[in-house]
């Protein structure tokens, strides 16, 4: 009997090895098309007419018993991908990847900027000029990484086992429905799977409605692509550095980056899917309690995750390689990268294989990259390298919500171009960190005892809050909110951060006086008389000019007491005053000699 078990177990095991290397098409792909009749893979992977394939997902949507316009829409699409078919069967091409429908199909209309036969000889086109690079490629040395001390693997998937976990990192494929709120989801995925690097706990899905509820921001950032000196094949509008603008606009679409940013400066403890689950709208259906902390740096017993920052992880240094595909390997290493794709040609049918960027990756302008997913590997099919990306369509698109995209020597189909990741994630609420730090302390500077040459300009504002309060919102509101980090900075005064502004201008704080243990204390009797020059500073200064003519820029930011200064005022009538605090912000400016030439002011 044992013996018998034994040999059913072997068995059953090679069934289903032979299963998982035999996987049945999934449901609604295009399988082949004979004598002007087209077959689909139906629910169960079974070859059926395009009519009952149809029919079948509109009873899974439940609108089989409604208005024909989901039928009409979805078979618009059926006809499209059938002509297309039938047009590369007659140029003798043959796609590396299978198409297909799928529920999303039913609710977008069909649409397509080229028409079947125009669709079929633009890639037989794109597929002829990738088979000349190969074999040109073949002939001439491939570029690596320079550092040969830096090690990347031959494979990685942080969404199986090959990955230095030897674990996935990854929660299930997400769906976004039909909002368009790709950036969302990526923000999530990416900071689910950095808190697990960071933290080493089980992967828990965080909430894309948060970030559709609660992230508005407009912004620029700059985004530098030291890989492209001299120019990019196919996309003749990237330069060396890119200053982008974004707004996040609920299902209108938004950047990634920038939900990273509000999660960050705004301290949001980040809820789970499960806590603040999905809803596709950007007006959710939890309860008002939920959405007030979900919007604000309230901490929650809920809250799953944090964040503190944001950067770009490929283009700011070339210094281990020149190509950014070599780049993206060596970023992945670490952790999943969120990036954006261009989502047009048949990037929606895609049912399975290795996809390959339409019209040969090469690209009018940077509007056509329009899509945000997660990278989360990269592989090789013996013949062709592919990145591995985890997309928000569902697991019933792609490769079970994958996708295997050809790695190209261009931008990798738009990769290359918004490759950001989350810093400083961590599992639990969002926590705010009070340390010392700063080897200069500015504390008890007078403003005599600043000297630098230049021209001088001073700028002040009364705000609400203690000095202490307003010391911390201008590091957090003003200069982290006001450009990208391009190194962290030391203690609660962030000494040495160095922050990239729009026009490749680069700030850096040289040193932080950081206010007392008590705002009451500062200007008491018992400070002795020199307690009115001890204020909270903030010394920075330009140290990348970008297109600006100087020579020099140097800036202290001073935190005076307002409320100290009014406590006799007759508003008080000796009763406890509202703190207030007086911002001074101090430029000395010195113009370079070309400045002068070009009699800037």
């Amino acid at each position: 009997m044992v013996l018998v078990r034994a040999v059913l177990a072997m068995a059953l095991t090679a069934l289903r090895a032979q299963a998982a290397e035999l996987q049945l098409p999934s449901f609604g792909t295009l399988l082949r098309c004979e004598d002007a009749r087209c077959l689909w893979a139906d629910r169960d992977g079974a070859a059926v007419s395009a009519e009952a394939m149809v029919t079948q997902f509109l009873q899974d949507e439940g609108l089989h018993e409604g208005s024909s316009e989901f039928r009409q829409r979805m078979e618009a699409h059926v006809d499209y991908l059938e002509q297309v078919h039938t047009h590369a069967d007659r140029e003798g091409m043959a796609f590396s990847y299978a198409m297909g429908v799928n529920s999303r199909h039913l609710y977008h209309d069909g649409n397509r900027k080229l028409s079947p036969l125009a669709f079929v000889q633009q890639e037989h086109r794109a597929s002829q000029r990738q088979r000349e690079r190969k074999l040109a490629k073949a002939t001439t040395a491939t570029r690596h990484l320079s550092n040969t001390t830096l090690e990347t693997r031959t494979t990685l998937d942080w969404c199986s086992t090959d990955n230095s976990h030897n674990q996935s990192i990854c929660t299930g494929v997400k769906s976004q429905n039909q909002c368009g709120s790709c950036w969302a989801f990526a923000a999530a995925d990416s900071i689910e799977t950095a808190v697990v690097v960071n933290d080493g706990t089980v992967p828990q899905s965080l909430s894309p409605q948060q970030f559709l509820e609660c992230s508005s921001r407009q912004m620029t950032a700059t985004f530098d692509y030291c890989w492209a000196e001299g120019g990019v094949d196919g996309s003749a509008w990237l330069l060396t550095t890119m200053l982008w603008g974004s707004e996040n606009s609920g299902c209108d679409g938004g950047m990634t980056h920038a939900a990273f940013a509000d999660a960050a400066q705004q301290h949001w403890s980040l809820m789970s899917q499960l806590d603040l689950p999905y809803n596709e709208e950007e007006t959710s259906q939890a309860s008002s309690a939920a959405l007030a902390n979900a919007c604000s740096n309230s901490s929650t017993d809920e809250a799953a995750a944090s964040i503190s920052g944001w950067e770009q992880a490929v283009g700011t240094s070339c210094e281990n390689s020149s190509d950014s595909s070599e780049l993206l390997k060596l970023a992945l290493q670490q952790q999943p990268i969120s990036v954006a794709i261009n989502s047009g040609g048949s990037f929606d049918e895609y049912k399975g294989g290795v996809y390959t960027c339409p019209n040969d990756g090469d690209f009018d302008t940077s509007g056509d990259i329009d899509h945000a997913l997660v990278l989360v590997g990269y592989g090789s099919n013996g013949t062709t390298d592919y990145w591995i990306l985890k997309n928000s369509y569902g697991a019933s698109w792609g490769e079970k919500g994958f996708l295997r995209l050809a790695v190209d020597d261009k931008i990798n189909c738009g990769l290359s171009v918004f490759p950001v990741i989350p810093t400083g994630a961590l599992a639990g609420a969002a926590r705010t960190t009070v340390d010392g730090g700063g080897d200069v302390v500015f504390v008890g500077l007078s403003p005599n005892g600043w000297d630098h040459d230049g021209q001088e300009m001073v700028v002040s504002e009364v705000v609400m809050g203690s000095p202490s309060e307003v010391f911390d919102a201008w590091l957090r509101d003003v200069w982290i909110a006001g450009g990208n980090r391009v190194r962290e900075g030391v203690g609660r005064g962030y000494t040495g951060y160095v922050r990239r502004v729009p026009l490749g201008v680069e700030e850096e704080i040289l040193s932080a006086g950081l206010p007392q243990e008590s705002d009451a204390a500062v200007g008491s009797e018992s400070e002795g008389p020199d307690a009115q020059l001890k204020i909270p500073s903030i010394c920075y200064r330009v140290r990348k000019f970008g297109p600006f003519p100087l020579k020099s820029h140097l800036a202290l930011v001073r935190f005076v007491d307002a409320a100290t200064i009014s406590e006799s005022s007759p508003e008080s009538h000796g009763s406890t005053v509202t703190p207030r605090t007086l911002v001074v912000w101090t430029v000395k400016t010195e113009a370079s000699d070309l400045c002068d030439r070009l009699h800037c002011g």
